[in-house]
Protein backbone atom coordinates (compact mmCIF):
# COMPACT_ATOMS: atom_id res chain seq x y z
CA UNK A 1 0.00 0.00 0.00
CA UNK A 2 3.02 2.70 -1.49
CA UNK A 3 1.66 6.22 -2.08
CA UNK A 4 3.13 8.14 -4.96
CA UNK A 5 6.23 8.91 -3.60
CA UNK A 6 7.05 5.51 -2.16
CA UNK A 7 5.75 5.60 1.46
CA UNK A 8 3.16 3.76 2.78
CA UNK A 9 0.35 5.48 2.94
CA UNK A 10 0.10 8.77 4.49
CA UNK A 11 -1.65 11.60 3.06
CA UNK A 12 -2.11 12.60 -0.69
CA UNK A 13 -3.72 15.87 -1.72
CA UNK A 14 -5.84 16.24 -4.15
CA UNK A 15 -3.01 16.83 -6.95
CA UNK A 16 -1.70 13.69 -5.77
CA UNK A 17 1.63 15.17 -4.33
CA UNK A 18 2.45 13.78 -0.93
CA UNK A 19 1.94 15.65 2.43
CA UNK A 20 3.08 13.32 4.98
CA UNK A 21 4.43 9.70 5.47
CA UNK A 22 3.01 7.03 8.09
CA UNK A 23 5.95 4.99 9.39
CA UNK A 24 3.18 1.58 9.64
CA UNK A 25 1.11 0.35 7.10
CA UNK A 26 -2.39 1.58 7.45
CA UNK A 27 -5.98 0.27 7.55
CA UNK A 28 -8.13 -0.07 4.38
CA UNK A 29 -6.94 2.48 1.56
CA UNK A 30 -8.69 1.20 -1.21
CA UNK A 31 -11.07 3.56 -2.07
CA UNK A 32 -13.26 0.51 -4.20
CA UNK A 33 -14.25 -0.63 -0.55
CA UNK A 34 -17.47 -0.08 1.16
CA UNK A 35 -15.52 0.26 4.48
CA UNK A 36 -12.64 2.60 3.71
CA UNK A 37 -10.39 4.45 6.60
CA UNK A 38 -7.16 5.49 5.32
CA UNK A 39 -6.33 6.45 8.95
CA UNK A 40 -6.31 3.05 10.51
CA UNK A 41 -3.24 1.08 11.38
CA UNK A 42 -4.74 -2.56 10.90
CA UNK A 43 -2.85 -3.14 7.40
CA UNK A 44 -6.05 -3.45 5.59
CA UNK A 45 -7.47 -6.15 7.42
CA UNK A 46 -10.93 -3.62 7.62
CA UNK A 47 -11.40 -3.46 4.16
CA UNK A 48 -15.04 -4.62 3.17
CA UNK A 49 -16.33 -4.92 -0.74
CA UNK A 50 -19.30 -5.59 -2.84
CA UNK A 51 -19.02 -8.72 -3.51
CA UNK A 52 -21.63 -8.39 -6.50
CA UNK A 53 -18.67 -6.58 -8.03
CA UNK A 54 -15.26 -8.55 -7.31
CA UNK A 55 -14.93 -12.08 -7.89
CA UNK A 56 -13.87 -14.77 -5.36
CA UNK A 57 -12.26 -17.72 -5.79
CA UNK A 58 -11.83 -19.95 -3.48
CA UNK A 59 -8.97 -22.76 -4.62
CA UNK A 60 -9.91 -25.28 -1.78
CA UNK A 61 -11.80 -26.62 -4.81
CA UNK A 62 -8.87 -28.10 -6.32
CA UNK A 63 -8.15 -30.13 -3.40
CA UNK A 64 -11.53 -32.21 -4.05
CA UNK A 65 -13.43 -33.50 -6.82
CA UNK A 66 -14.63 -31.16 -9.43
CA UNK A 67 -18.00 -32.70 -9.46
CA UNK A 68 -19.91 -32.16 -6.45
CA UNK A 69 -23.77 -32.23 -5.06
CA UNK A 70 -25.06 -29.45 -3.52
CA UNK A 71 -26.95 -31.68 -1.88
CA UNK A 72 -24.80 -34.14 0.53
CA UNK A 73 -26.81 -37.07 0.18
CA UNK A 74 -25.23 -37.32 -3.90
CA UNK A 75 -21.79 -36.24 -3.72
CA UNK A 76 -20.94 -39.84 -4.07
CA UNK A 77 -22.75 -39.81 -7.43
CA UNK A 78 -21.94 -36.58 -8.50
CA UNK A 79 -18.13 -37.40 -8.19
CA UNK A 80 -18.59 -40.66 -10.70
CA UNK A 81 -18.94 -37.47 -13.49
CA UNK A 82 -15.64 -35.81 -12.50
CA UNK A 83 -14.43 -36.34 -16.19
CA UNK A 84 -15.56 -33.10 -17.20
CA UNK A 85 -17.82 -29.88 -16.61
CA UNK A 86 -20.06 -31.03 -19.51
CA UNK A 87 -20.64 -34.60 -17.82
CA UNK A 88 -21.02 -33.00 -14.53
CA UNK A 89 -23.67 -30.88 -15.93
CA UNK A 90 -25.90 -33.43 -17.49
CA UNK A 91 -26.59 -34.50 -13.46
CA UNK A 92 -27.56 -31.21 -12.04
CA UNK A 93 -30.98 -32.15 -11.86
CA UNK A 94 -31.25 -35.29 -11.28
CA UNK A 95 -28.21 -35.12 -8.46
CA UNK A 96 -28.00 -31.19 -7.99
CA UNK A 97 -24.46 -31.96 -9.51
CA UNK A 98 -22.32 -28.77 -9.56
CA UNK A 99 -18.98 -27.97 -11.16
CA UNK A 100 -16.60 -26.47 -9.56
CA UNK A 101 -13.48 -25.84 -10.91
CA UNK A 102 -15.46 -23.44 -14.02
CA UNK A 103 -15.51 -19.63 -12.79
CA UNK A 104 -17.46 -16.50 -14.47
CA UNK A 105 -16.31 -12.94 -14.18
CA UNK A 106 -16.76 -9.61 -15.86
CA UNK A 107 -14.46 -7.41 -18.15
CA UNK A 108 -12.29 -5.51 -15.54
CA UNK A 109 -13.43 -6.97 -12.36
CA UNK A 110 -10.59 -8.08 -9.86
CA UNK A 111 -10.41 -11.59 -8.88
CA UNK A 112 -9.50 -12.26 -5.17
CA UNK A 113 -8.26 -15.69 -4.06
CA UNK A 114 -9.34 -17.35 -1.29
CA UNK A 115 -7.97 -20.59 0.04
CA UNK A 116 -10.08 -22.48 3.38
CA UNK A 117 -8.22 -25.49 2.73
CA UNK A 118 -5.85 -26.77 4.98
CA UNK A 119 -2.58 -26.99 2.79
CA UNK A 120 -0.34 -23.92 1.05
CA UNK A 121 -2.01 -23.57 -2.62
CA UNK A 122 0.62 -22.11 -5.27
CA UNK A 123 -1.68 -21.27 -8.61
CA UNK A 124 0.61 -20.22 -12.11
CA UNK A 125 -1.02 -19.53 -15.26
CA UNK A 126 -1.10 -21.20 -18.88
CA UNK A 127 0.04 -18.72 -20.70
CA UNK A 128 -2.68 -17.37 -23.28
CA UNK A 129 -2.34 -17.16 -27.17
CA UNK A 130 0.07 -14.36 -28.63
CA UNK A 131 -0.30 -12.54 -32.19
CA UNK A 132 1.29 -14.81 -34.78
CA UNK A 133 2.47 -14.84 -38.10
CA UNK A 134 1.71 -17.68 -40.71
CA UNK A 135 1.95 -18.80 -44.22
CA UNK A 136 -0.93 -18.08 -46.63
CA UNK A 137 -1.04 -19.52 -50.27
CA UNK A 138 0.94 -16.66 -51.83
CA UNK A 139 4.08 -17.24 -49.28
CA UNK A 140 7.17 -18.35 -50.77
CA UNK A 141 7.81 -22.16 -49.58
CA UNK A 142 11.55 -21.47 -48.27
CA UNK A 143 10.19 -18.66 -46.09
CA UNK A 144 9.71 -19.76 -41.94
CA UNK A 145 6.50 -16.93 -41.23
CA UNK A 146 6.90 -18.43 -37.53
CA UNK A 147 10.20 -16.61 -37.27
CA UNK A 148 8.69 -13.05 -37.45
CA UNK A 149 7.47 -11.47 -34.42
CA UNK A 150 5.94 -8.17 -36.01
CA UNK A 151 3.00 -7.31 -38.01
CA UNK A 152 5.34 -5.22 -40.47
CA UNK A 153 8.04 -7.93 -41.14
CA UNK A 154 5.60 -10.79 -41.05
CA UNK A 155 3.15 -9.90 -43.82
CA UNK A 156 5.76 -6.86 -45.99
CA UNK A 157 9.06 -9.24 -45.34
CA UNK A 158 8.16 -12.12 -45.49
CA UNK A 159 4.51 -12.02 -47.33
CA UNK A 160 2.80 -14.04 -44.60
CA UNK A 161 -0.18 -13.52 -42.71
CA UNK A 162 -0.57 -11.70 -39.36
CA UNK A 163 -2.59 -12.81 -36.78
CA UNK A 164 -3.59 -10.21 -33.67
CA UNK A 165 -4.16 -12.10 -30.60
CA UNK A 166 -6.86 -10.00 -28.76
CA UNK A 167 -6.40 -11.79 -25.73
CA UNK A 168 -2.65 -12.34 -25.55
CA UNK A 169 -1.92 -11.04 -21.98
CA UNK A 170 1.77 -11.42 -20.76
CA UNK A 171 0.51 -10.24 -17.34
CA UNK A 172 -1.19 -12.97 -16.92
CA UNK A 173 1.28 -15.64 -18.12
CA UNK A 174 3.71 -14.21 -15.57
CA UNK A 175 1.45 -14.45 -12.85
CA UNK A 176 1.73 -16.97 -10.02
CA UNK A 177 0.71 -16.71 -6.29
CA UNK A 178 0.89 -19.15 -3.16
CA UNK A 179 -1.95 -18.35 -0.78
CA UNK A 180 -1.59 -19.86 2.45
CA UNK A 181 -3.57 -22.23 4.23
CA UNK A 182 -6.81 -21.09 5.73
CA UNK A 183 -7.12 -17.61 3.97
CA UNK A 184 -10.23 -15.83 3.57
CA UNK A 185 -8.59 -12.02 2.64
CA UNK A 186 -9.28 -10.16 0.34
CA UNK A 187 -6.87 -6.91 -1.06
CA UNK A 188 -3.64 -9.32 -0.44
CA UNK A 189 -4.03 -12.22 -3.22
CA UNK A 190 -6.01 -11.04 -6.09
CA UNK A 191 -5.65 -10.29 -10.33
CA UNK A 192 -6.42 -6.93 -11.18
CA UNK A 193 -8.52 -8.34 -13.81
CA UNK A 194 -8.65 -8.74 -17.67
CA UNK A 195 -10.02 -6.16 -20.55
CA UNK A 196 -11.31 -8.54 -22.96
CA UNK A 197 -13.19 -11.66 -23.16
CA UNK A 198 -11.46 -14.65 -22.65
CA UNK A 199 -11.28 -17.91 -21.13
CA UNK A 200 -8.13 -18.57 -19.53
CA UNK A 201 -6.64 -21.31 -17.27
CA UNK A 202 -4.54 -21.62 -14.01
CA UNK A 203 -3.00 -24.52 -12.54
CA UNK A 204 -1.72 -25.96 -9.46
CA UNK A 205 0.14 -29.45 -7.95
CA UNK A 206 -1.72 -30.88 -5.44
CA UNK A 207 -0.55 -33.86 -3.90
CA UNK A 208 2.07 -34.96 -6.82
CA UNK A 209 -1.02 -33.80 -9.75
CA UNK A 210 -1.79 -30.72 -11.65
CA UNK A 211 -4.73 -29.77 -10.86
CA UNK A 212 -6.71 -26.38 -13.14
CA UNK A 213 -9.39 -23.87 -13.10
CA UNK A 214 -10.88 -21.92 -15.60
CA UNK A 215 -11.99 -18.58 -15.46
CA UNK A 216 -14.61 -17.35 -17.93
CA UNK A 217 -14.27 -13.46 -18.31
CA UNK A 218 -17.67 -12.03 -20.11
CA UNK A 219 -18.58 -8.28 -21.34
CA UNK A 220 -19.47 -6.41 -18.40
CA UNK A 221 -22.60 -5.78 -19.73
CA UNK A 222 -24.37 -9.86 -20.19
CA UNK A 223 -26.40 -10.21 -17.14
Amino acid sequence: NMDLCGFCYGIIDETEDCIGETTECCGCNDPDAIFYDPDATINNSDCMYDFDEYQLIDLKFLTDNFCISTDINFNNQCALYNSSEATCNLFAEEYACEWTASHETKINLPIYWHNTSDIDISIYTIDTNPSNCFENITTDPVIDCSTFDSQNSCEFIGGCTWETSLSYNPDWDDFEITIPADTEVLSFYFYPGFDVETEETYCAQINGEEKCGIIVVTSINND
